[in-house]
């Protein structure tokens, strides 16, 4: 009589990856998850999730690192609160050179020190209409006005412009917990046009 040996696998931790830009809000182009303290490749499913099995209970670090979008970090303890379903959703906020579709609206530029090193890890947020990204290690963001509305949009001299509170003039400001913050004007936003602030964003050491 020969005996089998059958190992039941336990499910910790599942992780998805989520992109607002992209179709069905998949990620464009490959990713690599992990755990910072367990590293060991975790398993995939058919949609694509992330798999963990068998972890003891306690904090872990998941780290997500993908070409297109900027790396995150999350800290969870597990168990999660939904055992039976512990999904851990990851939003993925998109690097400078993603390939957003040819009709949006976005804001680029690069954020640097006075010797001209670029800062990364920085937040920038589009003061008026509250929307923020990070900067990569190269300086560089990007962010990306989605769901404009037709109320979003004025038409000045033929022009579609994005609405700034009372006006269309638009302000960022920067911040790093190294640094001052900062605030620029960066002008009018055309609707689905790419905008680009051709010089460096400087910040000042505190």
């Amino acid at each position: 009589m020969t005996l089998l040996e059958q190992r039941v696998m336990r499910l910790s931790l599942a992780v998805r990856l989520d992109d607002a830009y992209a179709p069905g809000r998949r990620i464009v182009g490959e990713a690599a998850v992990m755990l910072v303290e367990r590293p060991r490749p975790p398993h995939r499913n058919l949609s694509g999730d992330f798999l963990f099995l068998d972890l003891a209970p306690g904090p872990v670090t998941v780290s997500v690192t993908a070409a297109l979008y900027l790396p995150q970090t999350r800290s969870v303890t597990l168990p999660l609160a939904t055992p039976l379903a512990p999904v851990l959703v990851v939003a993925l906020a998109p690097r400078w050179f993603y390939p957003f579709p040819p009709a949006a609206t976005l804001v680029q530029g690069m954020v640097k020190d006075p010797q001209g090193a670029p800062i990364a890890d920085g937040v920038v947020t589009l003061v008026e209409r509250a929307v923020a990204s990070r900067t990569g290690d190269d300086g560089r963001f990007v962010i990306a006005l989605r769901g404009l509305a037709e109320d979003d949009v004025t038409v000045v001299g033929g022009r579609r412009l994005v609405k700034a509170g009372g006006g269309t003039t638009f302000t960022l400001r920067l911040e790093h917990a190294g640094y001052r913050t900062e605030t620029v004007s960066v002008g009018e936003l055309p609707e689905s046009a790419r905008t680009v602030i051709a010089h460096p964003l400087a910040m000042t050491r505190q």
